[in-house]
């Protein structure tokens, strides 16, 4: 039978107690409340309307000479902006080279994204086409899209955070406000 030696258990527990132990710890991300989604019409004058979340603010937008009908819906709280440009259409030469505009921008973002899944928008009875934009990994834009009635009428989109992108953490904000956009674009109506 061993013998303990009072005097040595009294060290060990002492110092096998000890609380600074390096242990890393994984990385993680504050934890969101997002507000439950509510929607009511755009209050903008203007050749559009559609569906905008209550807890937006929508501002023309501040650039200097911004044409008009530009807007962005700014989400103070989330750090978020989306972008609306809006162009006048006078003829199908002018509807190619803003849908191939469109295009381009949002695959400038293949440097860093992993991928870039197209979606069509196709409301006949509202005259509204496009293409929705998922871009998936870390870009600076994960969802852009445009909307036209082929005719008269361009607009395009696109969320920017203010943040670096890191796909990992804002997730659940993109699709937050991909629901939001869906939302925008079932919605989408031309005035005239």
């Amino acid at each position: 039978m061993y013998k303990i030696n009072p005097f040595l258990a009294i060290i060990l527990f002492c110092f096998g107690c000890n609380n600074d132990a390096s242990t890393p710890k994984p990385t993680a991300y504050p934890r969101l409340d997002l507000p439950v989604q509510k929607y009511q019409k755009m209050a903008a004058d203007c050749p559009y309307t559609f569906d905008v979340s209550t807890i937006a603010n929508i501002t023309h937008a501040p650039q200097a000479n911004a044409p008009a009908y530009w807007y962005n819906i700014n989400y103070a709280n989330q750090q978020a902006v989306i972008y609306l440009t809006y162009k006048p259409l006078s003829s199908k030469l002018e509807l190619i080279r803003a849908t191939e505009d469109a295009h381009k921008l949002t695959f400038k973002h293949t440097v860093k994204a992993s991928a870039i899944e197209e979606s069509f928008i196709n409301k006949k009875e509202n005259r509204v086409y496009g293409i929705l934009y998922d871009v998936a990994g870390n870009a600076a834009s994960p969802i852009q899209f445009f909307v036209t009635d082929s005719n008269r009428h361009f607009l395009s989109a696109a969320l920017y955070f203010n943040a670096s992108p890191n796909a990992d953490s804002i997730a659940p904000v993109v699709q937050y406000f991909k629901q939001d956009i869906m939302q925008l674009i079932d919605s989408f109506e031309w005035r005239n």
